[in-house]
């Protein structure tokens, strides 16, 4: 794919984002926190261009894909133009559990 998608975040997702950075800085320190969050914004900025790279995801709703990162999963599909994180969660957590049928987007 030679095209450049474009990434946006579901309000989940930043929220998710958020309530990891929160959970590092008091579990390991600001440092590691910082570490992580950058870590997984760049992984989430990658797919711009590769949003092949995560694992089809099927079972948790159609077109669905994730990526872990560290100890976390970032779920999102592909439409059109965008790749759009939904989610990024603990990798230990039922994803089927996580989505309303309003954070379920479906591929255009």
């Amino acid at each position: 794919m030679n095209r450049r998608l474009k990434v946006r975040l579901t309000d989940s997702a930043k929220q998710d984002l958020l309530d990891s950075f929160d959970y590092s800085a008091g579990e390991w320190g600001i440092d590691h926190a910082t570490y992580y969050r950058d870590l997984i914004r760049k992984r989430i900025h990658s797919l711009a261009l590769h949003p092949e790279i995560g694992v089809r995801r099927e079972d948790v709703f159609p077109g669905c894909r994730g990526l872990i990162v560290g100890q976390l999963v970032v779920y999102y599909v592909v439409e059109a133009n965008d790749a759009v994180i939904v989610r990024i969660v603990d990798q230990r957590r039922e994803p089927k559990n996580l989505f309303s049928d309003g954070e379920r987007p479906k591929p255009s």
